[in-house]
């Protein structure tokens, strides 16, 4: 299980959110090294949904950088709660499980 608190998600761009049946997918361009600025593109996918609660706002060209991202344990589920820098958008998912993946060549998910 990955931890959202540890993950490089400040300054990473959110690209795109899918939501199919109790799952929760946000691709992302992950940065990858904060010290070259090397980043690709990745998926955190938020496994057996129970909630979320997305305040979105969209600016000229995408949803924006992303400010932080954090989690706090409900018993059977994990909150996770991630914020953008340009947008002040918040997402808030409750789910058991978040995993990132990598994506393949041709942006496809890989399965984790």
């Amino acid at each position: 299980m990955t931890n959202i608190e540890e993950l490089n998600l400040n300054d990473s761009i959110l690209m795109g959110i899918e939501i199919q049946q109790g799952q929760v997918e946000l691709k992302i361009n992950y940065i990858d090294d904060y010290d070259t600025q090397e980043s690709s593109i990745k998926t955190l996918v938020f496994v057996d949904c129970s909630k979320f609660d997305f305040e979105m706002h969209y600016c000229y060209d995408s949803f924006g950088a992303i400010y932080c991202g954090t989690q706090k344990d409900l018993g059977d589920y994990i909150e996770y709660r991630i914020e953008t820098i340009t947008t002040a958008s918040v997402m808030i998912i409750h789910a058991k499980e978040l995993k990132l993946a990598p994506m393949t060549k041709d942006c496809s998910r890989e399965e984790v």
